[in-house]
């Protein structure tokens, strides 16, 4: 019976000794799993934040792209308005060039001090200015109903090729009015117009306008005085003009 007994109550140790470390292994595991998941909570968190990050990455990327393109919009809708504006521009350069002047001369680009000095000139070398610079020809056509001077001589014609400068084109009854450049200018265009175009149409030269000058209350004796008119072309400056061109008129009262 002592044996018995005995043998129970080891058997209940045992078993208290089981239940014990049984208890104590659930504990432990417990504290794994929530180690682990507090470790993978860490790693998942890590992961969200880099997704934040290349989401915001992505995001910028995408606004500067958005800017990129509405510059490039931009830039071709310039660059249409551009050429359409330049578009308008040649042409109507070359319907003013058709219909208003034959050929144009380079404008020279007056300096200040040029500017200054010629607005320092008086009336009269302006006047002689104006005349000096006369170099006009008229042209018109032997055949009275041809109204169209201007295109004929133009393709008979190139100034530019013999190095003619015209400067403008005035249309008149049967004919045009050419205003060269220069002396030179005027010369070949009408040698040129004569041996092409001789035999339908007819050039001449505009004279150039003779001033007048009327002095007053002058003695009698002067006007027969030598060297006077010499003295009047050298100290008013008429330029090309020499007492030849000139013809005196005396009136006494």
């Amino acid at each position: 019976m002592t044996r018995r007994k005995k043998k129970d109550e080891e058997e209940q140790q045992e078993d208290k000794d089981e239940s014990y470390l049984s208890k104590n292994n659930a504990n432990t595991t417990i504290e794994q799993e929530v180690q682990y998941l507090k470790k993978l909570l860490e790693t998942k968190n890590e992961i969200i934040l880099d997704k934040e990050r290349y989401i915001n990455q992505l995001v910028n990327e995408n606004r500067r792209l958005q800017e990129h393109y509405e510059l490039i919009i931009s830039s071709i809708v310039d660059k249409e308005t551009i050429i359409t504006s330049l578009g308008k521009i040649n042409e109507r350069v070359e319907k003013i060039a058709a219909t208003t002047s034959y050929t144009h001369c380079n404008d020279v680009i007056k300096s200040y001090s040029g500017s200054v000095k010629e607005s320092k000139k008086s009336r009269d070398e302006k006047i002689v200015d104006k005349i000096n610079n006369i170099h006009k020809l008229m042209i018109k056509s032997t055949d009275k109903s041809n109204s169209n001077v201007l295109e004929d001589l133009k393709k008979s014609i190139d100034p530019a090729k013999s190095n003619i400068c015209v400067n403008s084109v005035r249309r008149v009854n049967n004919g045009i009015i050419l205003s060269c450049e220069n002396e030179a200018s005027l010369s070949k265009l009408m040698a040129s117009i004569q041996g092409e175009l001789g035999a339908n149409f007819t050039v001449n030269e505009i004279k150039k306008y003779r001033p007048r000058m009327v002095i007053n209350n002058v003695e009698c004796a002067y006007t027969k005085s030598e060297g006077l008119i010499e003295k009047i072309l050298s100290q008013n400056k008429f330029g090309i003009f020499s007492s030849d061109d000139i013809k005196t008129v005396s009136t006494f009262r």
